[in-house]
């Protein structure tokens, strides 16, 4: 039984009826202003990480990966706040006692127009313990009826032959249709800890309604993607200064920005005319694709990541990652020897002109 509670304002909740356990949105107190000031600021104080924003249609909040680390499971739930920070509108888990034998993740979150949501779902059992999920897939429910259905498994073949293990930078590019990378995931156990490493194949545009799927060309090992509704993408690729515009239908790319030789252009979002784009250690940088002004939002000690920019173009909500300076003390003084960046992100918002 899929439970549903107020909380200020209608309360979304997401997941299927058909799933192994119950799930249910868990109840939020009313909205409050953010909890700290200035701009940008931080609107996320969650001991875990807090990743992936993705704003609704009407820029009224957003949706985001939350960490549990209160729950002996680890869940990673999807969180709504509002769209200037606050307390958190409402929480999509698993909040049964029989969810507690597994690890879930929900992640990804697309809100169309007409409230339709496509987020992806991964689940692995508690004992014994599995590091590729054991249930992985995206789907497509409502607002209005949040049951849902799985519109592709994961992994699976691609027609281009690649294998799929992860679909990330969720879109929707039209009313019928979603926009995805389509990634591998590689392990890595060097550390002594075994880690997942996502790594970018290719582009692909999915109907659910018929469940085809079509790769886009020419966009290989692309690293971030930003759906246009319409026709075009924009996307980066590795080790590249540049960020591209594909047309799907005319099949053509062109250069949308150049930061030239030795530059990694990452991590773009396109809303509103603007695009936001991370360059080098972290920049967040804000271009007016009309006449090429560019704007550096980023100052401090933060280091940003995934940003998104509201459907108006005048907000952005990003992950953000502090750094932190090691130091040791020689004859008496502080010398700095290292600088490391947190593991661990926190979102942040910033208010445009």
């Amino acid at each position: 039984m899929i439970t549903r509670r107020a909380a200020c304002a209608a309360v979304l909740t997401l997941w299927s009826a058909a799933c192994d356990h119950s799930f249910a949105g868990t109840f939020a107190p009313p909205d409050r202003g953010p909890l700290s000031g200035g701009n940008p600021r931080q609107v996320t104080f969650n001991p875990g990480s807090d990743l992936r924003p993705s704003w609704l249609p009407d820029g009224s909040g957003f949706f985001y990966t939350r960490e549990r680390l209160d729950r002996s499971d680890r869940d990673r739930c999807l969180g709504l706040l509002p769209a200037q920070g606050g307390a958190l509108r409402d929480e999509i888990c698993d909040a049964t006692a029989a969810g507690l034998d597994s690890i879930t993740n929900f992640q990804s979150a697309a809100v169309a127009a007409d409230g339709r949501v496509a987020y992806v779902r991964a689940s692995s059992p508690l004992v014994p313990p599995s590091v590729a999920p054991l249930r992985h897939e995206l789907r497509v429910g409502t607002l209005a009826d949040p049951g849902g259905v799985a519109v592709r498994a994961l992994p699976y073949t691609a027609p281009s032959g690649r294998v799929h293990a992860e679909a990330a930078w969720v879109q929707w590019l039209s009313a019928s249709e979603l926009m995805y990378l389509g990634q591998s995931i590689e392990y890595d156990a060097s550390s002594g800890v075994i880690d997942t490493i996502p790594v970018g194949l290719e582009a692909v545009v999915l109907e659910p309604a018929l469940g085809t799927l079509l790769v886009i060309a020419g966009t290989d090992s692309a690293t971030s993607l930003a759906a246009v509704h319409g026709d075009s993408i924009y996307y980066t690729l590795p080790r590249d200064g540049q960020v591209l515009r594909r047309s799907i239908a005319n099949a053509t790319t062109t250069i949308a920005r150049d930061y030239g030789p030795g530059a990694n252009a990452r991590d773009i979002s396109v809303q509103a005319g603007r695009m936001a784009v991370v360059t080098g250690p972290g920049l967040l940088r804000l271009v007016q694709l009309a006449t090429g002004g560019e704007t550096l939002l980023s100052a401090g000690l933060v280091f940003f990541k995934r940003p998104a920019l509201a459907p108006d173009g005048r907000r952005l909500v990003a992950e953000g990652y502090r750094y932190h300076v090691d130091t040791i003390r020689v004859n008496g003084g502080i010398v700095a020897i290292d600088t490391v960046i947190s593991t661990l992100g926190d979102l942040w918002v910033f208010d445009l002109p």
